[in-house]
């Protein structure tokens, strides 16, 4: 199996497939349009394969073919993180990385140094909320 329409291709129809994991056919529908299937389903879908004759169909099957795939290898997310190295953080804002005359690469490219990919732990994240309360309580 390569992809996600190949699980429900393993059933009849549709509707034997939302029959068999307990859920309308409408949902079916929207999840084959996506083609992604929730996690919270992929047990009932585990079990009901294994009675319709798929033990070829697994949770490692379904977490592969619902993996993010980036073309550098690494977890998609925002086109400005996937560059080679992550800035550091502005000492100050300059005028033209405003929205008006913005020289930024998207909307919210000035607070980019405050993504969560950007600290090395959880612990650094809540680090960081702290002083931000303590500025905040300051002002």
């Amino acid at each position: 199996m390569q992809n996600v329409a190949d699980i429900f291709a393993a059933w009849p129809s549709d509707a034997e497939f939302g029959r068999d994991i307990g859920v309308p056919y409408p949902t079916v529908s929207a999840w084959k349009q996506r083609e992604s299937i929730p996690a919270a389903y992929w047990w009932h879908i585990i079990r009901a394969a294994a009675q319709r004759g798929h033990p070829e169909i697994t949770a490692d099957l379904l977490a592969r073919l619902h993996a993010r795939k980036a073309s550098n290898g690494r977890p998609s997310g925002f086109s400005e993180e996937e560059q080679p190295t992550i800035p550091e953080a502005p000492e100050t804002l300059k005028p033209e990385d405003g929205p008006n005359g913005s020289t930024a690469a998207g909307h919210f490219s000035r607070w980019k140094h405050l993504r969560r990919a950007n600290f090395a732990s959880p612990a650094e994240i809540t680090a960081h909320i702290s002083a931000l309360r303590e500025e905040w309580d300051r002002r």
